[in-house]
């Protein structure tokens, strides 16, 4: 009877070390095991290595990624929040600004504000570069890699003319605000950053009838670039381009190249 007790503990001994170490297991690879079902059996939203907009890539830009904000004004979203818009306004102190949803309207009548970049699937994978301007990238021999992306953006004054072999030739969106405008090629995407009200009017001028020519010093009265290729940048998401820029393998300091999220 003795004999029969001690051989039930000793099983329950045997039996608790069994699922001590089969918790301790557990707790120890399930961060794996839910990143491996992850990896294969969810909806990625691109096939890249790594996909910008997934979480778990980067802790920094987890915490600067806010997936709601989209940066790009459309008509579906150029009702602005009334918090934001005030932020906006104290960016250079315009006095007695348009009114902001009229001017909008008469944006979207003549340009396009359909959303272009929703395209984004499981099954492809898109890079971009973001050059800069500073004098890092003389000499460095990375035009054949900058220009190898789907996506180049460039901005403000850039220049790329005698400096093929270091910035590359290819430029698909350009940055710029009424200060720093330059003409364009057909097609090269214009991308507008308005820091305040008579921005967004200067575009529409620089399309129609010109007479905007001076915001706080001269301005291009008039532009030449595709009128099918405008996007309007909104600067209160302006931590989207700084992300963009720092969240990918960089070239330099002042090239950033990375996986697109679409």
């Amino acid at each position: 009877m003795f004999v029969h007790k001690l051989q039930k503990l000793q099983w329950f001994l045997y039996l608790l070390i069994f699922a001590v170490l089969l918790l301790s297991v557990f707790f120890t690879y399930t961060d794996k095991i839910n990143l491996t079902f992850h990896k294969f059996f969810n909806v990625r939203k691109c096939k890249c290595n790594h996909c910008v907009s997934e979480l778990g890539e980067s802790e920094w830009f987890d915490k600067r990624y806010i997936p709601t904000m989209y940066p790009i004004l459309t008509k579906s979203n150029y009702m602005i929040p009334e918090e934001s818009y005030k932020w906006w306004l104290r960016l250079q102190h315009e006095n007695s600004p348009s009114n902001i949803s009229s001017l909008m309207e008469e944006l979207f009548n003549l340009f396009p504000g359909d959303n272009m970049f929703m395209d984004q699937g499981p099954n492809r994978c898109r890079t971009c570069a973001v050059v800069g301007n500073s004098g890092n990238l003389k000499g460095s021999k990375y035009g054949p890699s900058i220009d190898s992306n789907n996506v180049v953006m460039r901005m403000n004054r850039a220049k790329t003319a005698g400096y093929e072999a270091d910035v590359g030739t290819k430029t698909t969106h350009h940055f710029m605000y009424p200060e720093s405008a330059q003409n364009l090629a057909n097609n090269v995407s214009l991308v507008l950053i308005p820091f305040k009200v008579l921005d967004i009017k200067w575009l529409i001028s620089a399309f129609t009838t010109g007479h905007i020519t001076r915001t706080y010093v001269p301005v291009l009265r008039k532009i030449n670039a595709n009128k099918e290729k405008i996007f309007r940048y909104w600067s209160t998401a302006h931590v989207f381009l700084s992300m963009f820029m720092t969240t990918g393998t960089s070239i330099t300091e002042d090239t950033a190249r990375l996986e697109c999220w679409s």
